[in-house]
Order: structure tokens, then sequence, then C-alpha cells
């Protein structure tokens, strides 16, 4: 029971990343005009955004060992100071790679996917563009996710999670297909702003 009790809720938000990506692929496959190529796009660059974020966001694997070690004893205070360090410095290594990744995107999808349509990539490089915007957001909701399962609380997680995953399908919806006389559709950038939206909010709810 003590297990589930963490693991089920832990479950819950590892799988929101991956999630944020494959709905904004799901919901990019109705736009209509060249959906299959935006799905390519967008699915290309979804994968280098949730590689990128799970392997740089494992500070918070740390992070959490030493706040669980700490919280055991029932003395906190020694790593008071530990915590808005090691936000701040994710903060500063997110925007770092997002800005890098995003200006050498076109030579870094070469590497990566080799040679594409124009259009696939064009759609890929807009996705990437905007959604490298919440990398620095994402590292910090990692590490706020750490810290909730130093202190044996992965329930906040999970509801942070399922709120971020709920916002972000309605604003794909929206955003993506438009709302008729109210909101034009935006396609691919429809996608990735929703995304970003998602993960400011978890933030802020962090």
């Amino acid at each position: 029971k003590e297990i589930n009790r963490l693991a089920i809720p832990a479950i819950l938000f590892n799988i929101t990343e991956p999630l944020i990506g494959l709905t904004d692929i799901a919901i990019i496959g109705q736009i209509g005009e060249n959906a299959t190529q935006a799905q390519g796009g967008v699915g290309l660059a979804a994968g280098l955004i949730a590689t990128l974020i799970w392997g740089l966001a494992q500070m918070r694997t740390s992070l959490s060992a030493i706040i669980s070690k700490h919280f055991g004893q029932g003395d906190v205070k020694p790593i008071i100071s530990l915590i808005p360090q090691t936000l701040l410095l994710s903060a500063l290594m997110g925007i770092l790679i997002a800005f890098t990744t995003a200006y050498f995107y076109d030579n870094i999808a070469l590497f990566l996917y080799g040679k594409m349509s124009a259009l696939t990539f064009d759609f890929s490089n807009e996705y990437f563009v905007i959604r490298s915007i919440g990398l620095p957001i994402s590292l910090l909701i990692a590490l706020f996710f750490g810290i909730f399962r130093g202190y044996q609380n992965t329930l906040w997680a999970m509801y942070i999670s399922l709120i971020g995953g709920t916002v972000n399908i309605v604003l794909d919806l929206i955003l993506v297909l438009g709302i008729e006389g109210f909101i034009v559709p935006m396609g691919v950038a429809g996608a990735a702003w929703a995304s970003v939206s998602a993960q400011i909010l978890m933030l802020l709810l962090c």
C-alpha cells in the first residue's frame, strides 16, 4: 500500500510530458490540409523535446534523494537554501539549451532525422521553436515534482499533471482547430502554444 501510494501518482505525472506531445500530434491530424506532413513534423519535434526534458531533468532525482534523507531525519533546515539554488540552476540551464537548440534546429534536425520534405521541416521547426520556450519551464516543473517526491507527497504532482494535461487538450482543440467566428485556427503554432500555456499553468500551480 505504501509503495502504491507513492508510485501510482508518480506514474501519472511521469507520462504528462509525452502525453502532451501525443495530444498535439493527434489533434494536428484533424487540420485537413497537409495534415500528414504537419503530424510528421510535430512528431519529430515533440520527440526531441521529450528527450531533452527527461534527459536534463534528472537533477530532480538527486534533489529528491537529499530532501528525503533530511525529511526522514526530521530536519530540513540544512537544505532550505539548496532548493532555490537548484531551481535557479535548472532555469538557467533550460534557457541556454532552449536557445541553442532552437537556433541550430535545422542542423540538429538534419543530423537526427536526415533529409525530409521542406514542408515537414517547416512544421517541425515552427513547433520546436515555440515549444523550446517551455523547456526551462518543464525543467522547473520536473524539479518541483522531485521536491514533492522528497517530501513523500506525489499527490500534488499528480493533481497538477492532470490539470495541465486537461488544459492542454482543451487549448489544443481551441487553438489548433479554432472556433468559427471567434478564434482563427492556428494549426501547428496553436498546438505548440497550447502546450506552453499548459506548462506555465503547471509551473504556477507548483
